[in-house]
């Protein structure tokens, strides 16, 4: 077996098509760091931010001055106390980020986040009070864990799946740009990309990648992979060995270009903080946080999961047709109807079970997905099993197929 993955690996590795396609995904990786590089707020630009929200506060009290001194404004007057309590609140946030003393400005958020929440009642117009509550939630997350923040951490940039009504189109669209952060920290990027490309767009790729790995060979026309079949090397291993290959071969992929994510960051940002705060949606509009870390584990677990399953409709597809373009298509076909039938096997008992399900895999790990449907049971758990257990049963039912094909 040992020998067959080595010489499926190297086939696979010396290819030029294999090398045009690792080229072409390396480029788009670093073409998109450059872009959250290039979009990242940096320090710089929130400490003219607050300067200048500073001074225009400041300007405003001194306009109240004049009028309590003419005599017509009270000194103790709403106006006048909510805009000394901002001044103080910007004041302490600014010396925060000029001494890049994290816990300070987190501190200062989290403070000012729970008079928000105290005073926020919406149901589903934003903010909603959950929404209130998990920008509360985190900043204090933040601030007790010393954690520098990725930028911007104020009001405009809380958003969740429940704030459902905006007052204008022009507020929804300045929300979803501020809640949209990017940072060229590694963890970060790693974050984003894992976001962007662990789902439908990620699994396609790689379907192409090794899309030709059994119907290159001919399967039943004299081609390699009969020659295979005269060697001492059962049936069984020669298609085990494959699909071992492209898993090997995957695992490898993934771990060098998240090393060259976290080294793109590293030269051209820091490295990020593995505790920083994730949210997940839990039942009863309540809420947790995770570590970034340990959110970045999980979706690598159940992104290779939903690769194992994929790759198991590609080999039976491609033992079915023996051709390359006709094996993705259908792969491809079946994945994404069976997303598109999410909606409506939600409605049923099994839905937890459902393996096409967990391809949009950061909608699983955050429980988006199980909050939106009411279904907390959509959880990697159960997404472990239902992967594992489907790509057991596609994988018998491809062999089956191989052997009896293989000897006619």
């Amino acid at each position: 077996m040992k020998t067959l993955i080595k010489f499926e690996s190297l086939k696979i590795i010396k290819s030029k098509y294999f090398l045009s396609l690792i080229t072409l995904i390396t480029i788009i990786l670093c073409s998109y760091y450059s872009y959250n590089y290039v979009q990242t707020l940096s320090l710089d630009a929130v400490i003219q931010d607050a300067r200048t929200t500073l001074e225009m506060e400041e300007e405003r009290l001194a306009l109240y001055e004049e009028e309590i001194n003419e005599g017509n404004m009270n000194e103790n007057s709403m106006e006048v106390e909510d805009t000394l309590t901002r001044i103080d609140f910007i004041s302490e946030r600014l010396q925060g980020y000029l001494d890049e003393d994290w816990e300070r400005v987190t501190t200062a958020e989290y403070q000012r986040a729970a008079e928000e929440k105290e005073r926020n009642d919406n149901i589903y117009s934003w903010p909603t009070e959950f929404t209130s509550e998990v920008r509360y939630e985190e900043n204090k997350w933040l601030a007790d864990h010393q954690l520098r923040p990725v930028f911007p951490i104020h009001y405009w940039s809380a958003l969740t799946i429940y704030d459902e009504a905006f007052d204008s189109t022009v507020i929804e669209e300045e929300v979803h740009n501020f809640h949209n952060k990017h940072s060229g920290n590694s963890l970060y990027f790693l974050y984003n990309s894992y976001n962007l490309g662990f789902g439908i767009v990620g699994v396609a790729f790689l379907l192409f990648l090794f899309g030709d790995i059994i119907t290159k060979e001919s399967m039943g026309r004299n081609g390699t992979i009969n020659f295979l079949t005269t060697q001492p090397h059962s049936h069984l291993k020669i298609i085990t060995s494959k699909f071992l290959t492209v898993m090997i071969v995957t695992v490898g992929l993934l771990i060098s270009l998240t090393f060259l994510g976290v080294l793109l960051g590293i030269v051209f940002d820091y490295f990020g903080e593995w505790m920083y705060p994730v949210l997940i949606y839990q039942p009863e509009l309540s809420m947790s946080f995770i570590p970034m870390g340990l959110y970045l584990l999980y979706c690598a677990i159940l992104f290779l999961l939903v690769v194992l399953f994929s790759y198991s409709l590609m080999f039976l597809f491609s033992v079915m047709t023996n051709r390359t373009s006709v094996a993705l298509g259908l792969t491809l076909v079946t994945l994404i109807i069976g997303m598109q039938l999410n909606e409506t096997i939600q409605e049923t008992t099994f839905a937890a079970y459902y393996p096409f399900t967990y391809i949009d895999v950061e909608k699983i790990i955050t429980q988006e997905w199980a909050a939106l449907h009411d279904n907390f049971e959509l959880t990697l758990h159960n997404g472990v099993i239902s992967l594992l257990l489907s790509t057991i049963m596609i994988m018998t039912l491809t062999i089956k197929l191989f052997l009896k094909r293989i000897n006619e």
